[in-house]
């Protein structure tokens, strides 16, 4: 009897060994989502409003990435790398300032991964740099002439964090879904480029933005 309990458990146990995932070892994925912006304007020097303005493009995403695994136990270590394009703008008439647009073009991440191997789920955190390609514009008029002009147009380098899922669906297929969270320091003492300022000192804004990103993706495993 005992050495058929021992067969038989043999037996239940080699299926679910056989199908556990191995994470360790090079992926290649791609990724759609949706991505949603907060940015920030300051007038900083109060010329035109002591008010600060916020502003929230949103877009799909879309984008291709890399990275690498190693597993110990079901501790399982990486590093990915990853490009994303979106299509977020914002564009509307105010009080302060007359007009304004902003714009979120694509951006990237290289990031470390943590997680836990649960057989063929993989529950990870993951942190590291990201950039994010934006473009923002202000204009305050006065008796229809535009007295002051912000202009930025840059890839603007910060911090990104998040977590996610990933499973082993079949073979070298895997699915995943995660969230990033993007957070750019603040560009501050932009000078307007208006012809009203008097001085260098005189008519600076800031500008601050934020990407919350949610995608699902494929991993393609080697």
């Amino acid at each position: 009897m005992k050495k058929i309990l021992i067969a038989a458990a043999t037996l239940f146990a080699f299926p679910l060994a056989a199908h556990a995932a191995d994470w360790t070892g090079p992926y290649v994925g791609a990724t759609l989502g949706y991505g949603l912006g907060d940015t920030v304007i300051d007038d900083q020097d109060c010329n035109i409003s002591c008010s600060s303005q916020t502003f929230s493009p949103a877009s799909a995403t879309y984008g291709v990435g890399a990275g690498y695994n190693y597993q110990m136990g079901s501790t399982v270590l990486g590093v990915e790398a990853d490009w994303s394009g979106m299509n977020a703008d914002k564009e509307a008439t105010t009080n302060w300032p007359s007009h304004y647009k902003v714009e979120l073009d694509s951006f990237w991440t290289l990031r470390a991964r943590a997680g836990l191997a649960l057989d063929r789920t993989l529950i990870y955190a993951t942190a590291g740099f990201a950039g994010v390609k934006q473009s923002v514009e202000a204009d305050s008029t006065s008796s229809g002439v535009v007295r002051h002009h912000l202009s930025v147009d840059e890839t603007t380098t910060g911090m990104v964090y998040g977590g996610g899922l990933e499973f082993a669906v079949n073979g070298p297929w895997r699915a995943k879904m995660e969230y990033l969270h993007i957070a750019l320091p603040g560009d501050n003492n932009i000078r307007d480029d208006g012809t009203s300022c008097p001085t260098q000192s005189y008519c600076n804004f800031g500008v601050k933005t934020s990407v919350d990103v949610v995608r699902f993706g494929a991993n393609y495993a080697f």
